[in-house]
């Protein structure tokens, strides 16, 4: 595929049109184009009007009317978490013969992430869909399912068997819109069982990095993948990197929807990372735990110490915490291995 800035140049030269600007119109005019796949447009709105991408590329979706296209447009839907997008698409779809099996999948995939359904009924549900389809992409988007649930729940060694037979499969399937954002999840996810579980830090690193180039990659997968990268470069002692991969995972966390995970970047796992690394920092608004932590790095044991109290009156205080308090001459070598 063409760069994107070549590709949005040679759309413009195309149409027609006299500037550089997107609007519902023309989205809805692309979406009758036969020379644009999802993603190329995808890319080209991203890149032209990067602060209206979402309301844009949601009028596409929902307008799209090529096989292929309302495939991809699911996927966009529940990559982006766009819920009501995808309810329409599910609900404008439902009785078309060619699209049985990916509405059907995509309600599973609805249910599961509107909190409708539980693990066990979604597992189930995916095995049973899994068993009534051949399609290739169908089947990776409910392995998927399965992977994700296999990760949760600890059973890892399902999770490599889907693992292989996932990554064979990738081989079979054209490109497009849908097979590049499982790409890009499937990264992130298997990363992420080798890190935190195997603790394989390379390879993880290399599964993180291939998430992170992928065109497709969502904010909220970027900033999944930049955390895992800013625990690898803590463990590496790599301060530099380190800090600005946790920077870039804030960042992507604050222009995605995913307000809880950016404050716990913020409060709790970055002032744990440059706590580690010995730096000093404001501490307002920072989690407890790490509060403390800061002040060992200051050498300030006594407000430590005092701070520990206070936990302890509110019975917030951790079984660690008053290790440390009775050890005090130990407090930096404690929280400098937990």
């Amino acid at each position: 595929m063409l760069e994107v800035k070549e590709k949005a140049g040679t759309l413009m030269l195309q149409k027609g049109w006299s500037d550089l600007l997107l609007n519902e119109a023309r989205m809805k005019e692309l979406v009758n184009s036969n020379e644009y796949t999802f993603e190329e447009v995808l890319l080209i709105t991203q890149h032209l009007m990067p602060d209206k991408f979402i309301p844009l590329m949601n009028v596409y979706a929902a307008s799209s009317k090529k096989l292929q296209h309302v495939r991809d447009a699911f996927e966009y839907a529940t990559l982006h978490e766009q819920f009501d997008i995808l309810e329409i698409l599910i609900n404008t779809h439902k009785e078309d013969e060619l699209l049985w099996e990916v509405v059907r999948v995509y309600q599973l995939v609805y249910d599961i992430l509107t909190n409708q359904i539980d693990e066990e009924e979604s597992l189930q549900t995916a095995r049973n869909l899994y068993a009534a389809t051949n399609n290739r992409m169908v089947r990776m988007r409910l392995e998927f399912v399965e992977l994700n649930q296999s990760y949760k729940n600890g059973t890892l060694r399902g999770a490599r068997i889907i693992e292989n037979r996932m990554r064979n499969t990738f081989k079979l399937v054209e490109p497009c819109y849908m097979k590049s954002v499982l790409a890009a999840k499937y990264s992130l996810l298997i990363g992420s069982v080798l890190l935190y579980h195997e603790g394989t830090i390379e390879e993880a690193e290399n599964y993180l990095l291939a998430s992170i180039v992928n065109k497709s990659s969502s904010e909220a997968i970027l900033s999944a993948c930049y955390h895992a990268l800013g625990q690898i470069y803590l463990v590496q002692n790599k301060q530099n990197l380190c800090v600005d991969s946790y920077e870039k995972a804030i960042n992507y966390a604050t222009a995605s929807t995913l307000n809880h995970y950016k404050v716990n970047l913020e409060n709790e796992f970055f002032p744990f990372a440059r706590n580690m690394l010995g730096q000093v920092f404001d501490i307002e608004n920072v989690a407890d735990e790490e509060r403390v932590h800061q002040y060992i790095v200051r050498g300030e044991n006594q407000q430590a110490l005092s701070l520990i109290s206070d936990l302890e009156k509110q019975g917030k205080a951790r079984l660690f915490y008053c290790f440390i308090k009775e050890k005090q001459q130990k407090m930096w070598i404690i929280f400098c291995n937990r």
